[in-house]
């Protein structure tokens, strides 16, 4: 769980590219949430290959009723705490 918390796999550089070209391309096709709905975007503080400030300004445009929740870890949350830290049902 070390290396995947703190370790790159994939460059950076590439990885960025990639996901700002399939959001490019899937903006028009995303629905807009109901009113009803709860999102919540977890984000992890030591992940190498996000910016967590744009990452969220991105998904707020996208899901306007969601909240955000930082965690202590890698990029593989799921994976390097318990859920228990980062899930939550409100």
């Amino acid at each position: 769980m070390e290396l995947v918390a703190h370790e790159s796999f994939v460059d950076p550089c590439t990885f960025d590219v990639i996901v700002q070209d399939f959001w490019a391309a899937a903006q028009s096709a995303i629905l807009a949430p109901t009113e009803l709905a709860l999102e919540q975007l977890v984000f992890a503080r030591r992940d190498p290959l996000l910016d967590i400030d744009a990452e969220w300004r991105t998904w707020k445009r996208l899901f306007p009723s969601a909240w955000c929740a930082e965690v202590d870890a890698g990029h593989f949350v799921h994976l390097e705490v318990p859920a228990t830290r980062w899930w939550s049902i409100n």
